[in-house]
C-alpha cells in the first residue's frame, strides 16, 4: 500500500551516503537521520493529491476501486476519515480543511450505507466528492438538511 503513497529515492540516498563518506563530515547517526527526511521520498499520486496547493485543494480521482483488494480500500477510507497519511519515517501531515468531526461522520455514514441493500454502493471517490461538497458548503457536522442537500453527490 505504501507504494501508492511514496517510495524512497534510494539512488539519491546512496549518493548522499557516498558524498558524506568521501567528505567525512557526518557521523553515522547524523547521516542516518538525514537520509530519511522530506528531501528523499518520491511522492506517488495519493500523497500528491493530499498536499495543500495555493491554487486550492487538489483532486484525486480513484476509479475502479472494485478491482482493488479490501485492505487497500480500507486504507483509502482511513485516509479519507483522517485526511492524512503517515509516512513512518517522517510522521503525519494533516492536509484537509474538513473539520475532524465531519470527516468521522462522513466515513461512519458511508460505512452504514455500505451495509444497506443499494443498487450501487458509494465508493471512495464518491465519498471524497461528498466530503468536499459538504466542506464547500461550510458544513462542520452532518445534519439532516446537509445530507438531503448533498446526498446526490454521494449516490451518483
Amino acid at each position: 500500500m505504501s507504494s501508492a503513497v511514496y517510495e524512497w529515492n534510494y539512488p539519491r540516498q546512496m549518493v548522499e551516503i557516498c558524498l558524506s563518506e568521501w567528505a567525512g563530515d557526518r557521523d553515522c547517526e547524523t547521516l542516518a537521520a538525514d537520509i530519511f527526511t522530506e528531501r528523499f521520498p518520491i511522492e506517488r499520486p495519493l500523497l500528491k493529491a493530499l498536499e495543500p496547493e495555493i491554487e486550492g485543494p487538489p483532486v484525486f480521482l480513484i476509479d475502479e476501486l472494485d478491482r482493488t483488494d479490501e485492505p487497500f480500500e480500507a486504507f483509502l477510507l482511513e485516509v479519507l476519515s483522517d485526511y492524512r497519511i503517515t509516512v513512518p519515517e517522517l510522521g503525519t501531515t494533516k492536509v484537509s480543511e474538513a473539520p475532524a468531526q465531519l470527516s468521522a461522520q462522513v466515513v461512519a455514514f458511508v460505512q452504514g450505507l455500505r451495509q444497506a441493500d443499494l443498487f450501487k454502493l458509494p465508493d471512495v471517490a464518491e465519498t471524497i466528492d461528498w466530503a468536499k461538497a459538504l466542506t464547500q458548503l461550510d458544513t462542520v457536522a452532518l445534519h439532516p438538511q446537509a445530507i438531503d442537500d448533498t446526498l446526490g453527490v454521494l449516490l451518483k
